[in-house]
């Protein structure tokens, strides 16, 4: 049972988000990291989430290039673009000034699914060149990249899909650097997956969560199908999609301990997974808020119930009495877990505000 007693005054008269998945976008020039092949699943509902009831009843088109951006010639894979050198001639001096040639390097060529290479642009000396635009190509996609290296100088680029992918990196060069490319042949391998439980001990009406992690990333991997199956209740089967977190989440309101068995299937890309755990429900504690105890004649005042994990508690119950008037209100909570007192009196009020509670609260 939530519970609590307060003063306050009415006063009357007064008016007045690394790597990014691959999206639709094939020249985004403002991220300094994209994806390949994003994995994707039917979808399941609009929901990410279903429900356990006390009986077990279930509530990568080809992109052209950047005009803007591109050079005059062709360049040689591996090498600096010498054929753009550049002497700037000044009238009144004999100096001139020649470009610096830079570098590309990349992180790996072998590696798992839902991980990164990282390319770094760096010039002669070594020195990192942040704010320069790179563009990746992976012709058998069809798509082209251009990103901005970030402090580090680097450029992230994200794959999915298991195989082996020519990628073509260049750095067109500008004012003060020459330009440089380099083809790679990246080989993208199958990654193994694991199951993670939160939390055990739920409290009924909140949900018991699983996520879906990469194992060779550490990330959650979003739009996957997770099987939840309840030998207690008959073995009922839930399939639920992870969220944006790698989240899939089964709400619990049975007051029954439960065991249920977790599995992902698994795909071209990704292994499968599967987990047990032993799932004891409890009481869900409650917490009652309100935003202000001064209000002018006239004005609501509102009561919030929200679970212990911030969520509200809707159509519950709520006793409000004010003591020094000798009045007492049965009020309901809204879809948002509020209740609105009346203010019939102007000065100081005396309110008991309690939520008596209920099998599940």
């Amino acid at each position: 049972m939530a519970i609590f007693c307060l003063f306050f005054i009415v006063i009357g008269g007064v008016s007045a988000s690394d790597a990014l998945d691959m999206s639709n976008n094939p020249d985004n020039s403002n991220i300094l990291s994209d994806s390949i092949d994003s994995e994707s699943e039917e979808s399941i509902g609009n929901s990410y989430t279903n429900q356990l009831s006390n009986e077990a009843t279930s509530s990568l088109g080809a992109s052209a290039d950047d005009a803007g951006n591109q050079a005059d010639s062709t360049l040689s894979e591996g090498e600096e673009d010498n054929s753009h050198e550049a002497v700037f001639e000044d009238s009144n001096s004999s100096s001139s000034t020649v470009k610096t040639a830079t570098s590309i390097t990349v992180s790996k060529t072998k590696i798992y699914s839902g991980t990164p290479i990282v390319i770094t642009l760096k010039d002669k000396n070594g020195k990192v060149l942040s704010g320069k635009k790179v563009q990746i190509s992976v012709p058998s996609k069809k798509r082209v990249f251009t990103m901005t290296t970030d402090s580090k100088g680097q450029v992230k680029l994200n794959y999915h899909k298991v195989g082996t992918f020519k990628t073509i990196i260049q750095f067109k060069g500008d004012n003060s650097f020459k330009a440089f490319k380099i083809t790679k042949y990246i080989k993208v391998l199958k990654s193994g997956t694991s199951l993670k439980v939160k939390n055990t001990t739920v409290p009924r009406s909140t949900p018991l969560i699983v996520t879906l992690v990469n194992k060779k990333s550490g990330a959650g991997i979003a739009g996957k199908k997770i099987k939840f199956r309840i030998p207690t209740f008959g073995n009922k089967t839930y399939k639920i999609a992870t969220n944006s977190k790698g989240q899939a989440k089964l709400f619990v309101t049975t007051k029954k301990n439960f065991s249920v068995v977790i599995s992902y299937a698994g795909n071209d890309n990704l292994y499968k997974s599967s987990t047990k755990a032993y799932v004891k429900p409890i009481k869900c504690k409650t917490s009652l808020s309100y935003s202000s105890t001064s209000l002018k004649y006239g004005e609501d005042f509102v009561v919030h119930l929200k679970k212990s994990n911030g969520d509200p508690v809707k159509n519950k119950k709520l006793i409000v009495k004010v003591t020094n008037k000798n009045v007492t209100y049965n009020l309901k909570t809204n879809s948002n877990g509020k209740a609105i007192v009346p203010i019939k009196y102007l000065g100081t009020l005396k309110m008991k505000i309690s939520f008596p509670g209920n099998d599940m609260f």
